[in-house]
């Protein structure tokens, strides 16, 4: 459940942050979320990266969508790739910058917060 509300909150706070304030809204959303509901590790990481990455991927969609493929289309053939490729790569982009900053924020979680001991030897 903690996941489902991580990734959900990634998500809408990408969406509406990365008009405003571009890449860093990515950096800070995913940071700060991932220091308050802490996971773990590789799944830190994958709320992350799929909250991120489909938001970028659906803001790319919307700019794609409004401008008639007009600016998409001459960005692409500068890079030498297909329009919807393009599209997807920024999803990727914006997914690897997401994860990577929910990672840092649970790793900072995980610095500051310590768990408790178990007394028994045999279970941490």
């Amino acid at each position: 459940m903690k996941s489902i509300i991580k990734f959900i909150l990634i998500s809408l706070l990408v969406f509406i942050l990365e008009p405003q304030i571009a890449i860093w809204g990515t950096l800070i959303t995913g940071l700060i979320i991932s220091i308050f509901i802490y996971t773990q590790g590789i799944k830190s990481f994958l709320e992350g990266f799929l909250g991120s990455g489909l938001s970028w991927w659906a803001y790319a969609y919307f700019i794609l969508d409004g401008s008639e493929a007009v600016i998409s289309s001459q960005i692409a053939d500068l890079f030498q790739v297909s329009v919807p490729l393009l599209v997807l790569l920024s999803g990727i982009i914006g997914g690897i910058i997401g994860g990577l900053s929910s990672l840092t924020g649970s790793y900072i979680h995980s610095l500051f917060i310590k768990k408790e001991k178990s007394p028994s030897p045999y279970y941490n």
